[in-house]
């Protein structure tokens, strides 16, 4: 085994700490050849080295080989460790604001010790994020705050995402206003409530026939479940709603995006190739 160095240990935990050497030569305000030659057998001044330590989150012992390597920290195991100390109302602003803080992490201008949860926002303020391996949405009004992230494969997400007939026919089902109305209608019951087309047709002011059509495509879907049940002699149909996460979901999304997502707090735009890319071997000009 090669015997470690002060260069082969700098370039090895500038790596670990996911910053090139551009990154670790801006944060420490000098040249990225200044980083290079010292990962290369020179060294810093001395004054720096304080602030490679920090940079790199290491110890000055580690960093010149007067101690061995320190196992790479468990960040998520610590949060998970505080996380299932709180509450669930407590948990859940934990893993907001942690959110937030990551996803600010991708801006390397951004000082980490200011990027607290901020206040005083604008009405539909949010935070958004988009590279070419990732894009990061959060809604930080408190009425209706929420988080959503999506890792991109290196081919991108055509091939899942492109929509199928299934998909369509969920679209086309949000486009119609009764629909979106018993959806959100049944959204709101409580968990195991069993539901009749006729008690739906009474709570919407609907004809019962109009529900049904709606109830049947939602069946369709998976978005409604179907039991039948023997009620004074007689079979009835009964209906409970799953509470689908992604059906809540895109409601919420859509109008994130209806409103045009203007306030941004902050806006991380470093992407180049769109999320459903363009894999042909002739890209467009």
């Amino acid at each position: 085994m090669e015997t470690p160095t002060f260069a082969s240990r700098l370039a090895h935990y500038r790596k670990r700490a996911g910053l090139g050497q551009k990154e670790l030569a801006a944060i420490l305000n000098v040249t990225p050849q200044a980083v290079s030659k010292w990962e290369n057998g020179s060294f810093p001044d001395s004054t720096l080295l304080p602030e490679i330590a920090k940079a790199l989150d290491i110890s000055l012992d580690v960093l010149f080989c007067i101690k061995e390597e320190e196992p790479e920290p468990d960040h998520i195991l610590e949060i998970m460790k505080q996380s299932a100390e709180l509450n669930d109302t407590e948990r859940t602003r934990l893993g907001f604001e942690t959110m937030y803080r990551f996803l600010c992490s991708y801006d390397r201008n951004l000082d980490p010790e200011k990027t607290a949860f901020p206040t005083n926002l604008k009405p539909e303020t949010f935070a958004q994020l988009r590279t070419d391996v990732s894009l990061g949405l959060m809604r930080l009004d408190a009425d209706a705050q929420f988080f959503t992230f999506l890792k991109l494969p290196e081919e991108g997400i055509r091939d899942y995402a492109t929509p199928n007939e299934r998909v369509l026919k969920l679209f086309r089902l949000l486009s119609d206003e009764d629909a979106v109305k018993l959806i959100t209608f049944s959204e709101g019951v409580p968990r195991n409530y069993i539901l009749t087309t006729g008690s739906l047709a009474q709570h919407l002011d609907l004809p019962e026939e109009r529900v049904a059509g709606i109830v049947q495509q939602c069946l369709d879907l998976g978005i409604i479940w179907k039991l039948r049940a023997e009620i004074g002699g007689k079979v009835h149909d009964i209906y409970s709603y799953v509470h689908a996460v992604p059906v809540t979901a895109i409601l919420v999304l859509a109008k994130a995006l209806t409103g045009f997502i203007t306030n941004c707090e902050p806006n991380i735009d470093t992407w180049n190739q769109g999320a459903f890319r363009d894999n042909r071997e002739e890209p467009l000009k």
